[in-house]
């Protein structure tokens, strides 16, 4: 299969490696319909971030299961699915208090095990990173959810009460989808910053309702009133 594979900082190659098809029990093997570039491999590609050189890069991404170990039972072959950007061991004591992003032992993807910048995936702990996808969920939408979009919704909804305004500083990926988080959870009113002329029409179009350049009006000014 081919795949991208980080060597050191700033030194990529396309590389035509074994296709992995031989999972161990807890494992799943994925055939990568579509994957996303975040800003964390941008991070690791400079040498930013530090990785576990040589490293396949990606953690967003969307497929279908190819084969599973025996002891996999929730998910099978055929199945849509997206994953988690890490793999948690659920034993250790931050698993079982219920925050697997703190886990003692996490498997990072793009960073210390291969990710999924590449034609197929091997997914450890396949149970606790794979989610099962709708048939009507189109893959290239369903390539954001886990990472891009449930980030917004995660802050957003820690924050925000059906009816309330909601200002959101910057309208990237991360900003726009915190935008329409905060509309399927009814914020009466929200406001966002964008210099480009591209997320503002987005925005808008999400139901952004003021969208202020801050590099053409005083935004602060303008939020206060």
């Amino acid at each position: 299969m081919k795949a991208a594979i980080l060597r050191s900082p700033k030194n990529i190659t396309l590389s035509e490696i074994q296709t992995p098809l031989s999972p161990r029990s807890d494992e799943a093997i994925v055939k990568v319909k579509y994957a996303a570039i975040c800003g964390t491999d941008l991070h690791l590609y400079r040498g930013e971030t530090p990785a576990k050189y040589p490293v396949i890069l990606g953690h967003e991404y969307a497929g279908e299961v190819l084969m599973v170990g025996q002891g996999v039972r929730n998910i099978k072959p055929g199945d849509r699915v997206i994953g988690s950007y890490m793999a948690s061991c659920g034993k250790c004591r931050f698993c079982i208090l219920g925050k697997p992003q703190l886990c003692e032992r996490r498997l990072m993807f793009g960073i210390n095990i291969d990710g999924s910048f590449a034609e197929y995936m091997k997914i450890p702990l396949a149970e606790r990173v794979l989610v099962k996808i709708p048939e009507e969920l189109d893959y290239r939408d369903a390539v954001l959810v886990a990472d891009t979009f449930l980030t917004a919704f995660n802050a957003v909804e820690k924050a925000l009460k059906p009816g309330e305004t909601l200002l959101i500083t910057g309208l990237g990926s991360i900003g726009l989808s915190a935008a329409l988080a905060a509309k399927i959870m009814g914020a009466s009113t929200i406001i966002g910053t964008a210099r480009r002329e591209r997320p503002i029409k987005i925005a808008k179009e999400l139901g952004v309702k003021y969208v202020l350049n801050p590099d053409k009006e005083d935004a602060v000014k303008k939020v206060m009133d």
